[in-house]
């Protein structure tokens, strides 16, 4: 006989029965036994998948790969600031070179300026002083003579001097063309009417007559002189009280 309080076996299988009878049953159809089939398909290969990649991994040492990935970040950050530094060796180089350029092209300038007085002024001084009534004429003719005369540079890079016609085109002489000179221009102007009176020769003879290359023409008023080149060779010619004694018409 069982002590009192303590259930006896056939007490206790009775009570599991009871509670099994008690739980609902569960019963599967074929559209459940099939989902779960294909849930564990999915299981199985996404496993499968990630032991590949796991693969590529045996072997290593993890803190031999974490170092590695350091070790790169630091290489592209050295990158990165060696290359601002290339950006910045760049554009000093940059700022270098126009410093050298504009050295070189105000140098280069300075010699054109140079060769254009040795080669235009000079000539063109040398040209009008024995022609011209008064060394103040060759100041006053200079500036129309440079209007007429430009430097070119050459394949060598040497200046030659040319002479240009009122378009700034290559001004020539005589029936084979050639090239007109310095000279050749000084003589051009001495029988330009506006010019006239400042060379030799062509300047006022007597009282109020001007004699010219072209002909004789009389001077009798400020009407007459109608260039400042013409008013001043008449002053240096006749003095200031005959230039102030002409009538203004």
């Amino acid at each position: 006989m069982a002590p009192k309080g303590t259930p006896d076996a056939t007490t206790s299988t009775t009570t599991t029965a009871t509670a099994a009878e008690r739980a609902p049953s569960r019963t599967y159809t074929d559209e459940d036994i099939t989902g779960l089939k294909s849930k564990n398909a999915e299981v199985i290969q996404a496993n499968k998948a990630l032991r590949d990649k796991l693969k590529a991994f045996e072997g290593l040492d993890p803190d031999e790969v974490r170092a590695a990935i350091q070790a790169k970040a630091h290489a592209e950050e050295e990158q990165a600031r060696r290359a601002g530094e290339f950006d910045k060796l760049k554009d000093k180089l940059i700022k270098a070179h126009e410093v050298e350029r504009a050295t070189w092209t105000s140098r280069y300038d300075r010699m054109r300026a140079r060769a254009y007085d040795r080669d235009v002024v000079a000539a063109g001084r040398a040209a009008l002083a024995p022609v011209t009534v008064t060394p103040e004429s060759v100041d006053l003719l200079l500036p129309h003579l440079k209007q007429r005369v430009k430097m070119v540079e050459d394949e060598q890079g040497d200046f030659a001097v040319v002479v240009t016609d009122d378009r700034g085109d290559p001004a020539i002489k005589g029936p084979k063309g050639d090239p007109m000179t310095i000279a050749d221009l000084v003589e051009e102007m001495a029988k330009d009417k506006r010019f006239a009176l400042a060379f030799k020769g062509m300047g006022a003879k007597g009282s109020g007559t001007t004699s010219s290359s072209t002909g004789n023409y009389t001077i009798r008023s400020l009407k007459d002189l109608t260039s400042d080149a013409q008013k001043v060779a008449f002053i240096q010619e006749h003095g200031l009280a005959a230039f102030k004694a002409l009538p203004a018409a």
